[in-house]
């Protein structure tokens, strides 16, 4: 693993402890977790946008399959 370092105010720094306090956690293992998560959010923005700039112009192609008859 690869540490990162980065600086705070010592408020932020007793929060941030008094948050991994109360749920049992240490600072580090918070720390790591929300930042994996800050990246798996980042990564699914970027897909979702991908997707979306896949299916622009399709807009008459979507609104012919929503008005189908529904043939269950």
């Amino acid at each position: 693993m690869t540490m990162l370092s980065f600086q705070v105010s010592k408020d932020v720094e007793r929060k941030v402890a008094d948050i991994a306090a109360e749920s049992g956690r240490t600072v580090e293992d918070l720390l790591s977790d929300m930042t994996a998560r800050m990246v798996r959010d980042f990564e699914a923005r970027q897909t979702f946008e991908a997707m979306s700039e896949r299916g622009r112009g399709d807009v008459d192609k979507a609104l012919d399959l929503l008005r189908k008859p529904d043939r269950s």
